[in-house]
């Protein structure tokens, strides 16, 4: 009885500690700009804290099946892949109560399907698995270097520019106003928008179907992300809440 007390209170103590980084990495994000441009830390927060946010949730998953805690091979066999962290979640952990639940159908088509997602997840993913010593592979000739996903990362934002018009005219702006951070806002939101709807649709899990009894008791610390309206993603100033 002691050692499963121990492990829930260790797993309490990661699972919170995920949801930090996460609102950690959301801050950075908001802050790159044009003065501003260190992606390497909101991508170390954001692979780090949903790698650990998305082992947790399996450990939930499995316990509320099992009554016990899974192996730690279980979750080693993941790696630091985020990507197939999300396909064991969304096939063997993600339930749908009742035929009719809209929400919940909604939640997981986008979880499985939206390409930016799966693209935002990718870079992560990689940047987790071999891509934040991208640099050294290249200072060692490294035979089969990591992407540069820093680069890839801002491919991406032209990427929700050029699908975006509205956006795509602030680029043009930029050139004849090069202290206009606007563009970087807009992107930003969207982004922020992309992975909090995400964390969002995992997180009614906890409460809204049956994961289990003791993911239940961790959902206080996922409120402030069940809780944003579809008007208001995007919008939360997460620099404001780390203070």
């Amino acid at each position: 009885m002691k050692d499963e007390q121990l492990r829930i209170m260790f797993l309490h103590n990661e699972f919170r500690d995920s949801v930090k980084l996460i609102r950690l990495g959301f801050a950075e994000i908001q802050n790159i700009s044009l003065d501003n441009n260190f992606y390497h830390l909101p991508l170390q927060l954001l692979s780090s804290g949903i790698e650990r946010f998305l082992k947790c949730y399996i450990c939930l998953g499995f316990h509320g099946e099992n009554n016990t805690f899974p192996e730690l091979k279980m979750l080693k066999n993941h790696g630091h892949d985020i990507q197939k962290l999300k396909k064991t979640i969304t096939e063997k952990y993600f339930s749908i109560r009742h035929s009719n639940d809209e929400y919940l159908k909604k939640d997981r088509d986008f979880i499985s399907n939206d390409k930016n997602l799966n693209q935002l997840l990718y870079l992560l993913s990689e940047f987790g698995k071999f891509a934040r010593y991208h640099n050294f592979d290249i200072v060692t000739g490294h035979s089969k270097p990591s992407i540069n996903v820093e680069k890839e990362w801002e491919e991406f934002e032209t990427k929700l520019l050029k699908d975006d018009n509205t956006l795509f005219k602030h680029l043009k702006k930029l050139y004849k106003k090069p202290n206009d951070d606007e563009m970087y806002i807009s992107i930003n939101i969207k982004i922020i928008t992309i992975l909090e709807k995400f964390i969002r649709g995992l997180s009614k899990q906890f409460t809204f179907v049956d994961l289990g009894e003791l993911a239940k008791q961790f959902s206080p610390e996922l409120f402030d992300f069940m809780s944003i309206d579809d008007k208001d993603l995007g919008k939360t100033n997460y620099n404001l809440l780390q203070k």
